[in-house]
């Protein structure tokens, strides 16, 4: 199978796994791209080199909008009734735990680890909470810019500037794919911890 092709594959089968929400989010940047690329189409003089490449560049804001949903989507589907606050309580009552006399070694032993994981819960907690916010924000930037683009395509603005601000696009998607790394990374790192922290004793 062709690259172009594998890579259509392999985007729309993470499409079929996005949420209504998401998936309603996702077709309607897509059709704001495609309508860009109409638009450019029907300017005259223009040429099949110079489309592919604005192509390119859409297909890749696209990749780069489905990519920050789907990081996004894991983390609405982690176990809910996760709080800070609550995170705290429990594990100030688990100190309390450890301060009762008389425990086996294996009973502390536990207590101790289900501590700790609480801990590095309360610490991902913290660092999800800030990039989710951030993914939500680049998403709404990148929405919000190919409203301006599709308008001016539609007005059949000069083309080499338009050709111009999706670069802007394509540079901001791209500079903050780190983000979407490090959530990622959080995701899997504690993906014992999401699911369950409790240790038996």
């Amino acid at each position: 199978m062709p690259v172009t092709k594998q890579a259509d594959a392999a985007r729309l089968r993470l499409m079929n796994t996005l949420t209504p929400r998401h998936a309603r989010s996702y077709a309607a940047l897509e059709q704001l791209c495609r309508q860009i690329e109409a638009n450019y189409q029907s300017l005259s003089g223009i040429s099949q080199v110079y489309l592919s490449e604005q192509r390119g560049k859409l297909d890749h804001i696209l990749q780069g909008c489905l990519h920050r949903m789907m990081a996004l989507q894991r983390y609405e589907n982690l176990p809910a009734g996760r709080r800070p606050d609550d995170l705290h309580a429990e594990i100030e009552l688990l100190n309390q735990e450890l301060e009762v006399p008389g425990q086996p070694e294996r009973a502390i032993a536990a207590i101790r680890k289900n501590i700790e994981l609480k801990q590095r819960l309360l610490a991902s907690l913290s660092e999800m909470d800030g990039s989710v916010r951030t993914l939500e924000t680049e998403l709404d930037s990148m929405a919000s810019l190919l409203e301006v683009l599709h308008q001016n395509s539609m007005s059949l603005r000069d083309p080499q500037a338009i050709a111009e601000e999706l670069d802007v696009i394509v540079r901001q998607s791209e500079d903050s794919e780190r983000v979407v790394r490090e959530m990622e990374a959080l995701l899997r790192t504690d993906g014992a911890v999401w699911d369950g922290d409790e240790t038996p004793v």
